[in-house]
Formats: structure tokens, C-alpha cells, sequence
């Protein structure tokens, strides 16, 4: 198994940009959550979609904040545990 460091230079692990190597239940709920969408999609007028299409943004904007906001803490948290463990 490659250490974090390389797997973050060779672009294979980017959580800051939302890019991850999703498991299988997660692909599994993917398609899930795809078919909802679609069965939505057919139900709404133009109006209702675009309104549908800004809601959407908005909250993808919010999660992927989230993820980075959690991203750096852990840096910040891993920082901290490694200075006071190693540095006396």
C-alpha cells in the first residue's frame, strides 16, 4: 500500500477536491440516489428544475466546504499529535 503523501502527489487521493476512490457500497448507493434524481427530474416543470438545479449546487457547494473544513482539522489534529509526541 502506497503512504498518503504519494497517493496525494500522484493525484489518487484529493479529498479537498471531492475526488475519492468510492467502495462498493457507496457506488451501490450512488445508483440509488441517481435513479431518485431521474424519477424527480420527469416530475418537475422548467421552473421547478432550475429550482431543483440551484438547490443542488448550493448544497454540493456546502458538503464539499465540509469535506475540506475536515480535511485541514485532520491536519491540524495529525500536526498536533505528532508535535507532541515526537517534539519534547
Amino acid at each position: 500500500m502506497d503512504k498518503i503523501i504519494e497517493q496525494i502527489w500522484n493525484e489518487e487521493f484529493r479529498p479537498a477536491e471531492g475526488h475519492f476512490i468510492y467502495n462498493e457500497e457507496i457506488r451501490r448507493k450512488q445508483l440509488i440516489l441517481d435513479d431518485y434524481e431521474d424519477k424527480l427530474r420527469k416530475l418537475l416543470n422548467k421552473d421547478d428544475e432550475r429550482l431543483f438545479d440551484d438547490f443542488i449546487s448550493a448544497f454540493f457547494d456546502v458538503l464539499d466546504l465540509s469535506r475540506l473544513d475536515a480535511y485541514i482539522g485532520g491536519f491540524h489534529f495529525s500536526g498536533k499529535f505528532f508535535k507532541e509526541l515526537f517534539i519534547k
